[in-house]
């Protein structure tokens, strides 16, 4: 390879920032004979994008797509005073420094099936009669979802109740009740989500199986050719407990862990992509009867709740600097680790623009997980457990 260039991020090895922070780097070009160019042209930019295709009823495959610009920025660092000219890089290391700040409404990086939000970092240099050669850089883009402001309701406790009769042959149904309570319905990543549950089963259909799930949903919008919505559902954590149990009134208290993920982003964050979470407490019934299924909404941020990490609330969020992260200006707080999200996709930034013998990296965003919240119990994202290591069960036979 003639040209070969390194990018690097100023004290900042992962490659994460959040919105309204300074993104500072250089990158350097070691070239090893002399080579003529139009231009070398630094460009930063972030976007969200999603494309998939569906066919219509005449079987036609039509591709729904759509794309919105956060952040784009070009900056020439070599350029010919004329087009009909060049400009000559000598042999040996050239170095250039970079800087820009990320704006505020830039949502979080995600990449999914059918869209993303991505930043990335690209050193093109402009060859006469020959095709650009581009080199990228992805890096995390975080929008601080900090839980102290969010609305009061994310705080307060959450108590579920869900009544169902289910039918046996020749058998008076009997209704299976569940009362479902958590202290909140706001965490971070790193965080286990206390599931307090009651089942009082006076029927003779047996419960075999509770199933606890904490759910992703991804929403995605495309306006061309038209409004088009599309849905994922992705599996974060998935914790089974399987026993038989009828006529009987049993209490479960669970732990359930949030591995690396990104945090909630609402249609005001990004109007492509729209992130939530659910956790679904489902009730398998034994035999051909229907599940019995509870869900509750969370929200995913990444700044705790005081109260959980027992330190005074900041100050308002309108007068507070977005570049000063709370665990930087309050020595309270311990500061994150950053880790990818397991459920997420990797993909090769550039693909469509590198040579034949370029080798691309594979690039996937961080997110920020509190490490001080693990206990002994420690999972993977996607990780099925077996809920009888860590279940306190309470039964009372009727």
């Amino acid at each position: 390879m003639v040209i070969n260039c390194d990018i690097e991020f100023d004290n900042n090895p992962q490659a994460v920032y959040f919105s309204g922070q300074i993104l500072t780097g250089k990158f350097t070009l070691t070239v090893n004979k002399v080579k003529k160019m139009k231009a070398v042209v630094l460009k930063i930019f972030g976007c969200a994008s999603t494309q998939w295709t569906e066919n219509d009823k005449s079987s036609q495959t039509i591709t729904y797509h759509d794309q919105r610009l956060y952040l784009d920025t070009n900056t020439y660092l070599l350029q010919a005073t004329d087009k009909s000219e060049v400009v000559t890089i000598e042999p040996g290391i050239h170095t250039y420094n970079f800087s820009c700040r990320i704006p505020n409404n830039c949502p979080s990086s995600f990449e999914g099936a059918y869209g993303h939000i991505r930043y990335v970092i690209k050193v093109v240099l402009l060859r006469p009669w020959k095709r650009d050669q581009t080199f990228n850089k992805a890096f995390t883009v975080l929008k601080v979802l900090d839980l102290n402001y969010e609305t009061p309701l994310v705080k307060m406790p959450i108590n579920l109740t869900s009544e169902k009769s289910h039918l046996c042959i020749c058998i008076k149904a009997q209704p299976l009740k569940i009362d479902l309570h958590l202290p909140r319905s706001s965490f971070v990543c790193g965080q286990q989500i206390p599931i307090e549950m009651s089942l009082n089963h006076q029927g003779n259909v047996p419960v075999e199986e509770i199933q606890l799930r904490l759910m992703m949903l991804v929403d995605y919008i495309a306006e061309y050719p038209n409004k088009k919505l599309r849905n994922e559902r992705i599996v974060i954590t998935k914790l089974r407990d399987n026993f038989e149990a009828k006529r009987n009134l049993r209490t479960f208290n669970y732990l359930l862990p949030i591995a690396a993920t990104p945090p909630t982003c609402l249609y005001t964050a990004c109007n492509l992509i729209q992130i939530s979470y659910v956790l679904e407490v489902e009730i398998k019934i034994k035999g051909l009867q229907k599940n019995q299924l509870l869900q509750v909404p969370l929200t995913i941020g990444t700044v705790p709740l005081p109260n959980v990490i027992q330190q005074q609330p900041y100050a308002n969020v309108e007068t507070r600097d977005i570049t000063i992260l709370p665990w930087l200006s309050n020595h309270g707080m311990p500061q994150p680790e950053y880790a990818e999200a397991n459920h997420l996709l990797k993909v090769k930034v550039g693909e469509d623009e590198a040579q034949k013998y370029e080798v691309l990296e594979e690039f996937s965003p961080k997110y920020p997980i509190f490490t001080h919240f693990k206990n002994s119990l420690e999972v993977n994202s996607n990780e099925e457990m077996n809920a009888k290591t860590i279940v306190d069960n309470k039964s009372t036979w009727l």
